[in-house]
C-alpha cells in the first residue's frame, strides 16, 4: 500500500490531482485467486476452456467469444455471492472507509468486464459514472485484476488529467461518440 495509513487527506489530495490511486497488493492475493478460479470455472463449464485444464489459469479454449455466451455467465457472476465477498472484502471496505472518513456502502451496480486487450471487442473509453452515477460526486470504483497481468494483454489505461473533462466535451469530435454502451470512442489513440 504506498499512502500511508495516517495520512487520508494526502489520499485524496493525489486523487483529486491524479484522478485515480494505484494500490498494488491492497487485496489479499489468495481472496483474488480464489475468485479468479471459480470465475474461470464459470467459463469452463461453458466449454470455453482448455478442456480439464485448471480453471484458475484461465486457458482459452479458443471458442468465439459472443455477447450471447459470455453476458448469461457475467450475469451469473456478478449476482454470485463470491463476487460480493470479492467486491465487500474488509481490507477494501476499511480502505475506502479510511479514504472518505465515513462508512460506505457499495453500489448496486458491481460490473464485470470480460473482454479481449485487442480488436473490436475491447472496451472503448468511457467514463465509469455512466454506468453508476446515482447523484453523488463521492463514488469511487475500482479496478481489480483478477491475477498478474502483462501488460500486452491486460492493463487498464487511464488517460491523464481526464478527471478534469466533461462528457459533453467530446461531442462532435469522434464519429461513434455518443454510443449507445456510453463510450466515447473506441479509438484510444485518436483519444489521447
Amino acid at each position: 500500500f504506498p499512502l500511508e495509513w495516517n495520512n487520508p487527506e494526502g489520499a485524496r489530495k493525489r486523487y483529486e490531482e491524479d484522478g485515480f490511486l494505484y494500490l498494488p497488493r491492497l487485496l489479499d492475493r489468495e481472496q483474488v485467486l480464489t475468485f479468479r478460479a471459480f470465475y474461470f470455472a464459470q467459463f469452463q463449464e461453458a466449454g470455453l476452456l482448455v478442456p480439464g485444464s485448471n480453471p484458475q489459469d484461465g486457458l482459452d479454449g479458443g471458442a468465439s467469444l459472443t455477447g450471447a455466451i459470455v453476458n448469461p455467465i457475467l450475469h451469473r457472476i456478478v449476482r454470485s455471492p463470491e463476487y460480493e465477498a470479492l467486491c465487500t472484502s474488509p481490507k477494501l471496505v476499511r480502505f475506502y472507509e479510511w479514504f472518505f472518513g465515513t462508512p460506505v456502502h457499495l453500489h448496486r451496480r458491481k460490473l464485470v468486464r470480460h473482454t479481449p486487450s485487442r480488436g473490436p471487442l475491447l472496451t472503448g473509453a468511457h467514463y465509469d459514472l455512466v454506468y453508476i452515477d446515482r447523484g453523488t460526486e463521492r463514488l469511487c470504483t475500482s479496478w481489480i485484476p483478477l491475477g498478474d497481468l502483462p501488460l500486452d494483454t491486460g492493463t487498464l489505461i487511464y488517460l491523464e488529467k481526464s478527471h478534469h473533462l466533461a462528457v459533453e466535451d467530446f461531442q462532435g469530435t469522434f464519429p461513434d461518440f455518443p454510443a449507445r454502451s456510453g463510450w466515447i470512442t473506441r479509438d484510444l489513440e485518436g483519444l489521447s
